[in-house]
């Protein structure tokens, strides 16, 4: 697992920790899910889709937990200068913005791209298909013009600007 999910941080919610980690441990790759109820930490290891992992964690009624997860993880990659990983926090956080804010994930996605060109960090084939999924469905929603646009604006954006748009609120 690449670490963008594997541990929650101090003050997650996670209050149904049986629930949580039962959700966690269904999703494909996952081995093993360690929840600490003292620091509200889960550690996950095995090797999984990350947006499973995320989808798991929303079916468990923690969307606003895994958006601050994965931004305290976006914050962690970019003062490591790791811009592979800022690049996937991008990605997760615009699968969790799909369904709400179809426009902001059409944005992350395409500046998730333009890094990943620019650094030369390719998406594994798995995790290609799934970004083309859930661009496919924003295409869907957004209409080809709206989704092209929301796509080109995501790629012009400077780095610090695409971390600012994935660390906006849920409703931002």
């Amino acid at each position: 697992f690449n670490g963008h999910l594997g541990v929650y941080p101090a003050g997650t919610a996670l209050t149904d920790y049986a629930a949580t980690a039962t959700r966690i441990r269904a999703v494909p790759g996952v081995q093993g899910v360690s929840v600490n109820p003292a620091t509200d930490r889960a550690r996950i290891t095995g090797t999984p889709d990350p947006q499973a992992v995320v989808a798991a964690v929303e079916r468990a009624g923690y969307q606003a937990q895994a958006h601050q997860a994965l931004g305290e993880s976006l914050g962690s990659f970019r003062t490591l200068g790791d811009r592979d990983g800022v690049a996937g926090c991008l990605e997760e956080l615009g699968a969790l913005a799909a369904e709400r804010l179809p426009e902001r994930a059409a944005r992350l996605l395409g500046a998730a791209a333009r890094l990943r060109e620019a650094v030369g960090a390719p998406l594994a084939l798995d995790d290609q298909e799934e970004t083309d999924r859930i661009s496919a469905t924003l295409l869907t929603r957004l209409g080809s013009e709206r989704f092209a646009i929301a796509w080109a604006t995501g790629q012009s954006l400077p780095l610090e600007g695409a971390v600012a748009l994935a660390l906006l609120n849920e409703t931002g």
